[in-house]
């Protein structure tokens, strides 16, 4: 007979015999992103395959424990479950009413009020202790990790929690939105440590936040603190990355991943399931769009026509590869006026996004050039956190400003609610990268509608699409799923 034991709150150890530890392993077991390419894969040593249950030891991680108990009878393998860890095991935590939350929130002098879709996130989590709760980018996921974490603070008065982040103008951003909710009760700051770019990693403060960065090298005892660990952005956490830490956290009983999107995700759901739950949808931008939460976008799609000239000029290069295209675009002087020429011209503030730096510089010195009364800043990844933070702030006081940024460092998570307009300027793939790109234009100030300006390029010659249009009507798919609006129209440059 099978016993299930409690390990730690990362595991729980699976007692049976070896020919069942290996089908348990292969049941939990899925082939790697790209193993086809590693040299131990071609070489015979390994299989391609990723196992989470690890058969030398019978561990099993916390998060696949309902799925294996499925299995067991569905396959009427017997187990039992050791006395002293049943309740650990199977009971699920606190129950706590609509009406509860909303009184305790009046306790924590919040001047907002949870909305609904936030009250069940708060509920889900405080019940089943784990999940990757998927809720729609600019929704206020920041306001449930607050609302979770005084909750927590409430129940246990030695209460430490982690909340890790992708980057680290997220760590100082996150610490500014506690503090908002909190200017009413205290200075929230006197229980928040923040870690970033060298500073002090040990603290005596409830709630850490800190980047996946900055805890990469911190050893097994330095998470063991902590009872709850929640992931921000959690579809850019690496296979590498989230295991290593979540399984650290040995004591964290209460464990959550946020995205506001899990499509192209760097992590398999398995493994996702089995670090930090089961995966339970709270909202779509479509539904809060329509509930007046979100502001109305408009999608227009410009495709650039250029002359048969340019395009013959190209059409030997153009032929060689995905890189050597987008090379050639970014040195059309064309399509540089144009971009800003479109970014100058829009009313309120816009934020131009690009992928490599030489070309973000090469807009930023156009519009200084050009359009010298505009208030133009620049942000990549070698910006300061400082800096990036001040840049934030005076776009939400002002406007007419244009925020030239990479998408690395502002696609995800930065809040700017006075943020009118979006432009693409570079082609990109992934579905991630783009609705949460668009995040941050959804955010309502006022009567704000946004707009995003999806810029492409037709280089097609003698009939064969290039490849930036092909990401183009890839785009084109992604916002016929979130239910977006857009129109295409031609431009001829």
């Amino acid at each position: 007979m099978i016993e299930i034991r409690h390990f730690n709150e990362a595991h729980v150890q699976i007692v049976c015999e070896f020919d069942e530890a290996q089908e348990i392993a292969d049941l939990f077991s899925f082939y790697s992103p790209n193993y086809n390419w590693s040299p131990k894969y071609q070489s015979g040593i390994w299989d391609g395959k990723i196992r989470l249950f690890n058969v030398n030891n019978c561990l099993l991680p916390y998060g696949l424990l309902k799925k294996f108990l499925g299995y067991c009878k569905l396959n009427e393998w017997e187990y039992k479950i050791k006395f002293d860890d049943y309740d650990r095991l199977m009971e699920s935590g606190d129950k706590v009413s609509t009406s509860e939350i909303l009184e305790f929130c009046k306790e924590l002098k919040c001047e907002l009020i949870p909305r609904d879709y936030q009250i069940k996130a708060v509920q889900y989590f405080m019940y089943h202790r784990k999940m990757i709760g998927v809720s729609a980018t600019a929704s206020g996921k920041s306001f449930i990790y607050y609302i979770l974490f005084n909750l927590l603070k409430y129940i246990y008065p030695d209460f430490k929690g982690l909340l890790i982040v992708p980057r680290t103008s997220l760590v100082e951003q996150m610490a500014g939105d506690f503090q908002d909710y909190a200017k009413n009760l205290c200075d929230f700051q006197k229980y928040v440590h923040r870690i970033y770019a060298g500073r002090e990693k040990y603290t005596d403060k409830s709630i850490t936040i800190s980047t996946w960065q900055s805890l990469k090298n911190m050893p097994p005892e330095y998470f063991e603190p902590f009872h709850a660990v929640v992931v921000d952005e959690v579809h850019e956490a690496t296979a590498k990355e989230l295991p290593r830490i979540t399984n650290h956290c040995v004591n964290a009983a209460y464990r959550v991943g946020m995205t506001g999107h899990l499509k192209d995700c760097k992590i398999a759901k398995m493994q996702l399931t089995a670090l930090l739950g089961n995966v339970k949808t709270f909202s779509s931008s479509a539904d809060l769009i329509k509930k007046g939460i979100l502001a109305d976008i408009q999608i227009k799609g410009i495709v650039l026509k250029y002359r048969d000239h340019i395009i013959k000029q190209f059409s030997g290069k153009l032929k060689k590869d995905y890189n050597a295209e987008t090379e050639i675009i970014r040195n059309i002087p064309e399509r540089k006026r144009f971009l800003c020429k479109l970014a100058a011209s829009r009313k309120g503030n816009t934020m131009v996004l690009f992928k490599i730096r030489e070309y973000g510089r090469e807009l930023e010195r156009l519009l200084k050039k050009n359009f010298p009364k505009k208030h133009i800043y620049y942000i990549d990844g070698t910006v300061s956190v400082k800096y990036r933070e001040q840049v934030r702030k005076v776009a939400e006081k002002h406007e007419g400003i244009i925020i030239v940024a990479s998408y690395g460092t502002f696609s995800t998570g930065i809040n700017i609610k006075n943020l009118h307009n979006l432009i693409f300027a570079e082609s990109v793939l992934s579905s991630i990268k783009v609705i949460q790109s668009i995040g941050r234009v959804l955010r309502k100030c006022f009567e704000k509608n946004a707009k995003l300006y999806d810029i492409t390029d037709d280089l097609c010659w003698k009939s064969k699409r290039n490849y930036v249009l092909k990401h183009f009507l890839r785009r084109i798919e992604y916002y016929d799923r979130e239910q977006f609006e857009y129109d295409v129209t031609n431009k001829g440059i």
